[in-house]
């Protein structure tokens, strides 16, 4: 006759190790949402007073990360006397970016005829305490800000002094901005002194 043997593990033990076993899984699941943060959230790049210099490629950098990035701005003009690219002041918003302004102006100063902001439908931005202002683009949409199928959000920021006005028989949309079938939310901003044929302020 064979004879076998079984472990008997007492209550007691079996609790504790039930116990080590949640709080394993509970230190496991810390440490992952805690990596998923940590990639989730980079730290805010710094953009030195009124220096477009910097302001241009940080947003190209943040346009090739996949989370979002924050560029924080100082009180001071950011002065643009050319186009980055075709009819655009800044580099056209693909990610997601929120620029801190701290009461800086992002303005047009030039001859040449370009908008300052352009979102892409890839394009997430959001505008904190920041002034949008140029001069005469011409007949272009959207002179200050022109959101193409993006998501835009503007919290204290103004948008003032755009003009999409050619003076001549062409017809130009949002002279502050163009929300093409995009997504603009507006909280405590203001939007006031830009022209164009249709919607002076905002065209949507």
């Amino acid at each position: 006759m064979s004879s076998g043997f079984a472990a008997v593990v007492p209550q007691r033990s079996r609790f504790f190790l039930l116990a080590i076993g949640l709080i394993s899984l509970v230190v496991v699941a810390l440490a992952v949402q805690s990596s998923i943060q940590v990639r989730a959230q980079e730290d805010p790049v710094e953009v030195s007073a009124g220096d477009v210099s910097e302001l241009i490629p940080e947003i190209n950098e943040a346009n090739g990360r996949t989370e979002p990035t924050i560029i924080t701005l100082t009180s001071s003009e950011y002065v643009l006397t050319a186009p980055d690219n075709g009819d655009n002041g800044l580099p056209v918003v693909t990610g997601d970016i929120t620029i801190e302004g701290n009461g800086a102006t992002i303005r047009r100063d030039s001859s040449s005829s370009f908008r300052i902001l352009n979102i892409a439908e890839s394009g997430i931005l959001t505008l904190n305490h920041v002034t949008i202002s140029g001069v005469d683009s011409g007949n272009l949409d959207g002179n200050g800000i022109y959101n193409d199928a993006g998501v835009v959000t503007l919290t204290d920021t103004t948008i003032s002094g755009n003009l999409s006005s050619s003076g001549d028989a062409s017809e130009t949309y949002g002279g502050g901005i163009f929300n093409n079938s995009g997504e603009l939310t507006l909280t405590n901003s203001t939007v006031s002194g830009n022209e164009a044929s249709f919607g002076g302020g905002i065209a949507n």
